[in-house]
């Protein structure tokens, strides 16, 4: 590109083929400079544009400056053509040269081509003529010709995600990502649990895998999405669904990639959240734990990789609808519980508390029609809910002592826990799940109702989830 100097330096040279020329007679009446563009011309140019009268003089001085201004465009030009180390002239650096010299910008003559002229013979005594050939254009062909003509959109700004790694080709391309991908998706789904472990360990440490992302998530969407469809009136293959879960528990906790930008990131919340509501239940114990771990995961990933917002609300917005369905499952309840609480506070206290009144009396109906062991664990779910907002804001439960409930603003029934048994009445035939669950909550909500003797701290329990948090107290006796 050349830069303002040089153009100043073009000007300063040009200036020298100003001169007078060497032999040239002066104009009689005006200056000594030559001139290529007769006066006449220039009388005849401005009576048509409505300029009559114009002196011999003007004309003259016009007549001057036009060629030199004639003369250092072509100068320009051949310097800019010199400078690109050709020998033909061409429309662009004609361009150049009237850029350079603050000129109107040319449009048309765009053609690589060189121009075609005709010679026209001139009269004796008169110079020839030549005279640009025109295109001869077929008006009916063309005319009858399919164009589709396309009109253009409105200018919009539209935002593109730049991969750090740059424009690289696409992953499942490389034959090592191929492998790769078939051997950890082969060992997911038909795998030992040992094999398993594998290979979600190199999914949860693996630096590289970052291409093969959204094809994972993927593999994950589609197995839930085809378990639903397939199974319907049966309990859920558990054991393929933990292990799904565990897929993308170790993509979200692989700090060495982040796969926000791929589309399949909402395809993966999508599933996440279908298992959390899903209406086919299994045993107690293993459905709710698919549920509490899927749940948990379901936050986890909606916080971390940065969904939309809209995403966030559907997946808000889904939960509600479904925990206050009466005709839903339980279960389905109890994983919507879950998803809200570990959603944050926010959640809780914008999305949750508002609708907990409605329905707790659908939750007491149904424990009066029939005394399931899921109400024990809806309420617990709930408990624990409060016991996180209370955490969170002490201000909004008021004041409790160590041993007495707290005067909240929902009521609970039935669930007032002391030394690990009812009161007046044992614990109805619970599963080990069901007691770890009711005495997180009663030891979260009142943690000096319990006497030493009775229970014991154990930090990561196996029926649970590794990437719990929370203290679980778990019956000595």
């Amino acid at each position: 590109m050349d830069n303002p100097s040089q153009s100043a330096d073009i000007r300063a040279s040009s200036s020298t083929i100003s001169t007078p020329m060497e032999g040239a007679e002066p104009v009689e009446g005006g200056s000594s400079h030559s001139s290529t563009f007769c006066p006449e011309s220039i009388a005849i140019k401005a009576s048509s544009i409505g300029i009559d009268d114009l002196s011999n003089d003007v004309c003259l001085h016009v007549a001057e400056e036009l060629s030199y201004k004639m003369r250092e465009l072509i100068y320009t030009s051949k310097f800019v053509m010199d400078r690109h180390k050709r020998t033909t002239l061409t429309t662009n650096d004609v361009k150049k040269a009237m850029k350079l010299l603050g000129g109107c910008e040319i449009f048309g003559q765009d053609s690589k081509q060189p121009g075609e002229f005709v010679h026209i013979p001139g009269l004796p005594g008169e110079m020839d003529l030549f005279v640009e050939k025109d295109t001869v254009i077929d008006v009916v062909e063309t005319s009858l010709e399919e164009v589709t003509y396309k009109q253009r959109p409105e200018p919009y700004i539209q935002g593109a995600w730049i991969m750090p790694e740059g424009n690289v080709e696409e992953p499942m391309s490389v034959p090592a990502n191929s492998a790769y991908y078939r051997a950890i998706a082969k060992t997911i789904l038909t795998g030992s649990p040992a094999h398993i472990q594998v290979a979600l360990k190199d999914l949860r440490t693996n630096p590289k895998i970052g291409p093969l992302c959204p094809y994972f998530l993927n593999l994950v969407a589609l197995i839930v999405k085809r378990l639903a469809l397939t199974v319907k009136d049966e309990s859920r293959n558990i054991n393929l669904i933990n292990t799904l879960i565990s897929t993308v528990h170790a993509i979200a906790h692989n700090r060495f990639v982040d796969p926000s930008p791929y589309y399949p990131v909402n395809r993966a919340v999508e599933s996440l959240l279908k298992i959390v509501i899903e209406t086919n239940v299994g045993s107690t114990f293993d459905d709710l734990a698919v549920r509490f771990r899927a749940g948990l995961l379901l936050a986890k990933v909606v916080i971390t990789w940065s969904i939309e917002l809209k995403w966030q609300m559907d997946v808000v917005r889904s939960l509600l609808q479904h925990l206050l369905d009466p005709k839903r499952p339980l279960q389905s309840h109890y994983g919507a519980i879950v998803a809200l609480t570990a959603l944050g506070q926010r959640t809780t206290t914008y999305y949750f508390w508002p609708v907990i009144e409605r329905y707790l009396p659908q939750l007491e109906l149904r424990a009066a029609k029939d005394a399931d062991v899921m109400v024990q664990h809806v309420m617990a779910a709930i408990l624990v809910a409060a016991r996180s907002t209370h955490q969170k804001d002490p201000t909004s439960f008021g004041t409790a002592s160590p041993n007495k409930p707290l005067e909240t603003t929902i009521s609970i029934h039935n669930l007032s826990l002391h030394n690990g048994l009812y009161s007046g009445t044992t614990v109805p035939n619970l599963d080990s799940f069901s007691t770890v669950v009711l005495l997180r909550a009663q030891v979260l909500l009142y943690p000096n109702s319990l006497s030493p003797g009775s229970a014991m701290l154990c930090a990561n329990p196996n029926s649970l989830d590794d990437s719990i948090e929370l203290p679980v107290l778990v019956i000595s006796c």
